[in-house]
């Protein structure tokens, strides 16, 4: 949804390991260099590189002919914590799941019918979050931004708190005229893990 790229190098491999007793041959091992990177409108320095799962032809899980994914991203604030990605038939998924919004575009609307604070449902207006087919508007999760950005709320929240640093949003959302994001800031702490996507490629 923003000019975040990644140009580099793709491979397949097959690896082997000796446990002592014989090789153990891993078949399809897949992994890449990027080698021209940029996050949203910056050079990306400091970044190693992006993976692109949307399901447009150059995207990483177009490449490989995978038809879902799974990811859980860790703690934000633990360095520690671990996540994951996993693609094809190691791509489980349990419990509860929102469906995908129809769509002919490459991105993963979900159709985001409020939003509410603890019980009250905010009063928005019907529609802000219906998607147009000029992308206009509609609802996307995205794990590739850090902020949530939300369409047409007109609110503004108080809160208690000691401003720490210039620029740090406590809830990582901004504004927004257009289309919607889920970011993946709001996809740290969740209860049920991991997201999960699939789709049909033609």
């Amino acid at each position: 949804m923003d000019t975040s790229m990644s140009k580099g190098v793709l491979s397949e491999e097959t690896l082997q390991f000796a446990n002592g007793i014989e090789n153990v041959a891993m078949n399809k091992i897949f992994f890449g260099c990027g080698h021209n990177n940029s996050f949203h409108n910056n050079n990306g320095e400091g970044i190693p590189g992006l993976i692109g799962l949307t399901t447009k032809p150059e995207s990483l899980i177009s490449k490989l002919h995978y038809k879902k994914f799974a990811y859980c991203l860790g703690d934000f604030d633990d360095i520690d914590a671990r996540g994951y990605a996993a693609f094809g038939d190691a791509a489980h998924i349990t419990g509860g799941t929102t469906p995908l919004a129809d769509s002919d575009l490459p991105y993963y609307f979900l159709n985001l019918e409020a939003i509410s604070v603890e019980n009250t449902i905010l009063p928005i207006p019907k529609g802000t979050f219906t998607k147009t087919k000029d992308i206009s508007s509609g609802f996307v999760i995205d794990s590739g931004s850090t902020y949530s950005i939300i369409r047409g709320l007109g609110l503004q929240l108080h809160f208690t708190w000691e401003k720490i640093n210039e620029n740090i949003y406590c809830l990582a959302m901004l504004p927004s005229d257009g289309v919607s994001l889920l970011g993946n800031f709001q996809q740290f702490l969740v209860t049920e893990c991991p997201y999960w996507e699939t789709f049909n490629s033609s």
